[in-house]
C-alpha cells in the first residue's frame, strides 16, 4: 500500500500539521479499539465453538463405547 499511496500511509501514522494531536490520537485510538475488539470477539467465539465441538465429539465417542 505504501508503494501505491505513500500519502495515505503517512496520514495513518503521523497527524497532518494543521490538526490537534489530541483529536488525532482519539480518532486513531477508536479505530484501533474497534479492530482489537473485533479480534477479541472473534477469538472468543472461536474458542466457545471449539469447546462445544469437542464436547459433542466426546459425547458421541462415549455413546459408541457404551454400545
Amino acid at each position: 500500500m505504501a508503494f501505491v499511496s505513500p500519502e495515505f500511509v503517512r496520514g495513518l501514522f503521523t497527524p497532518p500539521h494543521d490538526t490537534s494531536l489530541v483529536r488525532y490520537a482519539a480518532a486513531v485510538g477508536m479505530i484501533w479499539g474497534v479492530f482489537l475488539g473485533a479480534a477479541g470477539m472473534g477469538l472468543s467465539l472461536f474458542l466457545v465453538t471449539a469447546v462445544q465441538v469437542a464436547r459433542l465429539l466426546k459425547r458421541k465417542s462415549d455413546e459408541k463405547d457404551k454400545a
